[in-house]
């Protein structure tokens, strides 16, 4: 089984968190939370920013 999209295990924290998450378009590659535009990388910022997911730069 392989792991989970650094990107989507974001969106599904963000979620259980209470936030509006949806992707936008195809690819995965933008998405609207709680009304704003984000890149995959804003999202993946923003849960690491609220303690959601380990920040990228924490994994080894």
């Amino acid at each position: 089984m392989s792991e989970t999209d650094p990107i989507t295990k974001a969106a599904e924290a963000l979620i259980a968190a209470g936030h509006s998450v949806e992707p936008m378009g195809a690819g995965f590659a933008f998405w609207i939370v709680d009304g704003k535009g984000l890149s995959g990388r804003e999202l993946l910022a923003m849960a690491a920013r609220l303690g959601l997911i380990d920040s990228p730069s924490d994994r080894q």
